[in-house]
């Protein structure tokens, strides 16, 4: 599973991923941008904290999640539990 995160303007330093209870969520900070004019009345990027939970589909290899950063898009990974995974059952003749 392939989850895709769109955080442009976050420092990534400032992300916190968490996988408990078949449960991803993703949350963190949003400073201020620099340059941005003070009062603004209409922002694109809303600053502050932000989180996100979803619910996984199945369960997780949990020491195999890798997260990646790259041009404002976080990537988390979450490899399937090899226990969890569906496997064939060969029927053998009575």
């Amino acid at each position: 599973l392939v989850v895709d995160a769109e955080l442009p303007g976050v420092d990534p330093a400032a992300v916190e991923i968490t996988v408990e209870d078949g449960r991803l969520t993703i949350s963190g900070q949003r400073e201020a941008g620099a340059g941005e004019a003070e009062g603004a009345k209409c922002r694109e990027r809303p600053e502050g904290a932000f989180s996100r939970t979803l619910r996984l589909p199945f369960r997780v290899n949990q020491e195999q999640i890798k997260a990646s950063y790259k041009n404002g898009i976080l990537r988390v990974a979450l490899p399937r539990a090899e226990e969890d995974k569906p496997r064939k059952i060969v029927v053998q003749p009575a």
